[in-house]
């Protein structure tokens, strides 16, 4: 097996003799040794992302928004479900095993007042019920 032509790096050359990873790189930025600079703290640029809803209560996410529905922040390089970010910014770590609910409904909102942490089955029996009530 060739390994990249990157020092250090053990990866499966491909592309220009570079592994994947390197190859995008280089062909995205123009450098095969490319790292994203995220400027600022979490909270900060996380804040940046919503908008308040003054009628309902509820943070919109205006950030990226996944094929769920769901938004999406980048955080500590991979992004994660923006509500779950929300929740761990202003509450604390998310119990093992356990989901973050919208209270609210809406998949979008990120106030922490709005969400709570419950059980897998929990989460889907209140999504059953609130369907089943519109």
């Amino acid at each position: 097996m060739r390994a990249c032509k990157i020092d250090g790096c053990e990866r499966r050359y491909g592309g220009r003799g570079y592994c994947n990873m390197h190859y995008y790189r280089w062909m995205r930025y123009g450098d095969p040794h490319y790292v994203r600079q995220i400027h600022g703290d979490d909270a900060s640029r996380f804040e940046s992302k919503y908008v308040v809803d003054t009628t309902s209560g509820c943070w919109n996410w205006g950030g990226v928004i996944d094929p769920s529905g769901y938004g999406r922040f980048d955080r500590t390089g991979r992004p994660q479900k923006a509500h779950r970010v929300s929740w761990e910014l202003h509450r604390g770590p998310i119990p093992r095993d356990l989901e973050i609910d919208h209270l609210c409904r809406n998949i979008r909102c990120v106030n922490p007042d709005h969400l709570e942490p419950v059980t897998k089955s929990e989460n889907l029996k209140r999504a059953w019920v609130a369907r089943a009530l519109s």
